[in-house]
């Protein structure tokens, strides 16, 4: 999808799946920089030990789990990239996905906050933070020629076609543009795989 389906596609995501505007969300997608890597690699490095395993939950039921010794932190994976969806984030845990996978991936991150429209986009390279933003649509233009310059270019031009969208749409929209992923009904309202260990490195 080009950036105006995208848009319009979270646009009704949004209507229909209101309760991700009333709930602290985050929405991680990482990608290997080099080789692809496996769950067991991926599984390893967050938990610092390879004593994990994933349990299929359905995502609204595991949001109704509000333990914060205990968050759910739901994965999936596209191509030969993955994607962790976490329905409080009530322990940091973009930040520290971001941290322990950092080095060697591609990360783009979106952490929406509870009860408005606001969230913060972060993007990072090999470790590197390359943008970290509370307000895509109007943060300085980059003067490099990345992907993620020609995206914000793409996402503005379609959020001028459709000034009303809600403002989280164009970080949603922008992080598939970028990666690929995408979220749809279907999956939010589905059984998935959580992330289970008992030494979970990321609540550190």
């Amino acid at each position: 999808m080009n950036a105006r389906e995208l848009l319009a596609h979270y646009e009704s995501l949004l209507v229909a799946e209101e309760w991700i505007l009333w709930n602290p969300v985050t929405w991680t997608v990482v990608e290997p920089m080099t080789v692809p890597q496996s769950i067991e690699q991926i599984g390893g490095k967050i938990s610092g030990v390879h004593d994990f395993h994933l349990e299929e939950i359905h995502l609204k039921e595991g949001m109704e789990v509000e333990d914060p010794e205990a968050p759910t932190l739901f994965i999936d994976s596209f191509e030969d990239k993955y994607f962790f969806f976490d329905t409080y984030d009530l322990t940091g845990t973009q930040d520290q996905l971001i941290r322990l996978l950092g080095e060697d991936f591609y990360i783009w991150g979106l952490h929406v906050k509870a009860g408005t429209e606001r969230y913060r986009f972060v993007h990072t390279v090999d470790g590197q933070v390359h943008m970290n933003s509370s307000d895509i649509l109007r943060v300085g233009k980059s003067e490099n020629e990345t992907s993620l310059a020609e995206g914000l270019v793409e996402i503005r031009s379609a959020w001028r076609d459709k000034p009303n969208s809600f403002v989280v749409s164009a970080a949603f929209s922008l992080i598939s543009l970028l990666s690929g992923a995408v979220l749809d009904e279907g999956w939010l309202n589905g059984r998935r795989n959580a992330f289970v260990t008992e030494n979970i490195r990321y609540k550190e």
